[in-house]
């Protein structure tokens, strides 16, 4: 009876020592996690953004001059670069890329209606040069002047002869890609000014009263992803085969699935997010999870990244195709699981970290 008194007396000893432990984040703690992910992180992820849509409205430019096999793979390629930048900080969905919805014009995604398809067919079919004017792209439906409208145009089936002769279909490619790069050269310019905010909270002139409060929009930046990543990327395509392995996929729910880099998307994605998370080593958010005394649980998110890109290097691509087959949906049901215990995990965090992320903009949907 003595041992087992003392056993708990030991017992609660330590537990309270790990209570003990853990301690808040100073202000100052927080405002040099904020400086160090703006300046590291976001600033230039938004400038590699900038370049590569300023690239992939040159090349673009390009095919429409000279509708060669070449350049038109050119253009297919700064497509692709331009949707990595793009995959590589769309988690920021706050700040200037807030501007008049700037982010739904990059990439308004899932269409579940279709508009883009219908929009750039009626602009095709109607061939009105004003439609090719910035003015247009100002007003226009968002639905028709982002990422996904170049996708449809350039990975068109008809290939190289839908853009010889400098065609519309051509003329309308570059008009939406020199948007886009306005977009990004202006959004990556605000930027610059809307990261003194994280400075000097609470002087009159930064967006933010507090460093907590800086800091909270980029934890929401790590954490609300994961459920979209998930939710939409992984288990909207798997449609019913989500939870019964009789089901059926829903392959062209998948994002970006003409160009086959529905899987390509969801790697960047995660390997952003992991940066975010850790990339910046002892100013990330996985050092100050550790020196407020959560050790444990920050080299378990850390685990969780890791497992996370590992599984994703062994699922086929494109996954437009291999969705079909059921090992492949086996191994996305068990990507959904892995990224649903990581988004858990990263939940944990912000309540010990003392953090209220409050409205998530995906609630209601």
């Amino acid at each position: 009876m003595i041992k087992r008194a003392i056993t708990l007396s030991l017992l609660c000893s330590g537990l309270l020592s790990q209570v003990q432990a853990a301690t808040a984040p100073s202000d100052a703690q927080w405002r040099n996690l904020n400086q160090t992910i703006v300046t590291r992180h976001v600033l230039p992820r938004y400038q590699n953004f900038a370049d590569a849509t300023a690239q992939m409205a040159a090349s673009s430019e390009a095919l429409c001059q000279d509708a060669t096999a070449e350049n038109l793979s050119a253009a297919q390629q700064s497509y692709h670069q331009a949707m990595d930048a793009w995959q590589g900080i769309q988690h920021v969905r706050f700040g200037p890329i807030e501007n008049l919805m700037r982010s739904f014009s990059v990439q308004y995604w899932p269409d579940k209606k279709n508009l883009t398809g219908k929009h750039i067919n009626g602009l095709l079919k109607k061939q009105d040069e004003t439609s090719l004017t910035p003015e247009f792209f100002r007003n226009a439906s968002i639905a028709v002047k982002g990422l996904p409208a170049v996708e449809r145009l350039l990975f068109d089936k008809a290939g190289l002869p839908a853009f010889a002769d400098n065609s519309y279909q051509c003329r309308l490619n570059a008009s939406i890609s020199q948007y886009l790069a306005d977009l990004g050269k202006h959004t990556a310019m605000e930027w610059q000014d809307y990261a003194t905010s994280f400075s000097s909270p609470g002087d009159g002139i930064s967006y933010y009263d507090t460093d907590v409060e800086a800091s909270t929009d980029l934890m929401k930046a790590l954490v609300e992803p994961v459920e979209v990543i998930r939710d939409l990327k992984i288990l909207r395509p798997l449609g019913t085969a989500a939870k019964d392995v009789n089901g059926k996929v829903k392959p062209r729910r998948s994002e970006s699935w003409r160009s086959s880099r529905s899987l390509r998307n969801i790697e960047v994605n995660v390997a952003t997010l992991h940066d975010l998370y850790s990339g910046q080593g002892e100013d990330s958010f996985k050092a100050l999870l550790s020196a407020a005394g959560h050790q444990d649980l920050a080299d378990s998110i850390e685990a969780n990244f890791i497992s996370v890109e590992k599984e994703l290097q062994t699922i086929p691509a494109p996954m437009f195709s291999t969705l079909e087959q059921p090992i492949t949906q086996q191994q996305f049901r068990d990507l959904s699981a892995n990224m649903k215990t990581l988004q858990y995990a990263l939940s944990d965090a912000v309540q010990l970290l003392d953090l209220q992320l409050g409205f998530n903009s995906r609630d209601g949907d």
